[in-house]
């Protein structure tokens, strides 16, 4: 199941970039508010991070896809109570688009998957040490839209979710340990250039 996914992912994605139909590519970058919510066998760890948001597309008239990154960012939430929470950073995600555009305005609404990695640091408590953690598959969903300046220029607004399981070396060794469940709300505002 898992090869077939990834086969009609690539083989979509190629007739998109191949495609001959009108479309656009784009860079664009944004500030991130992050809130996020870390759920542990034994209780849930929030905290907030500030940061940005790179992204590179393609648009075609009602559709498009999408790769991004979010710069890391450092953090001093508690780790389930023990220890800091150093930093957490979403590798990359790649996420397909349908839009609805008017003369100066464009809504778009998107799912995909990202990979998160976090490091963390627990200093007190049974287990001491660090650890660096990879996530399995995030799946996202996101909204937003986008206000033309000029010809090739829009200012963005945008919100993403993201929801997966942290893959975390010491949780599953604490009492009844199992690797937590995150979820992540986003915000960014920014620009997009077209070419």
């Amino acid at each position: 199941m898992k090869n077939k996914l990834t086969t009609f992912t690539l083989s979509t994605l190629l007739t998109m970039v191949a495609s001959p139909v009108f479309a656009e590519y784009y860079v664009a970058a944004d500030a991130v508010y992050m809130n996020i919510k870390t759920v542990y066998a034994n209780g849930t760890t929030p905290f907030e991070l500030n940061t940005a948001r790179i992204k590179f597309g393609q648009r075609f008239k009602e559709f498009g896809w999408e790769l991004h990154t979010i710069i890391p960012a450092d953090d001093t939430g508690v780790f389930s109570g023990n220890g800091d929470i150093d930093k957490y950073e979403i590798r990359g995600g790649l996420g397909f688009m349908l839009t609805a555009s008017s003369k100066d305005r464009r809504y778009y609404g998107g799912i995909g998957f990202t990979q998160i990695l976090s490091d963390y640091s627990v200093t007190t408590g049974a287990i001491a040490g660090t650890s660096t953690s990879n996530s399995t598959p995030f799946f996202t969903l996101n909204l937003g839209g986008q206000l033309e300046v000029s010809k090739n220029t829009r200012i963005t607004l945008d919100y993403t979710f993201y929801h997966g399981d942290i893959d975390c070396n010491f949780c599953v060794a604490l009492p009844n340990g199992t690797d937590p469940d995150v979820r992540i709300n986003t915000i960014g505002v920014g620009f997009s250039h077209s070419f």
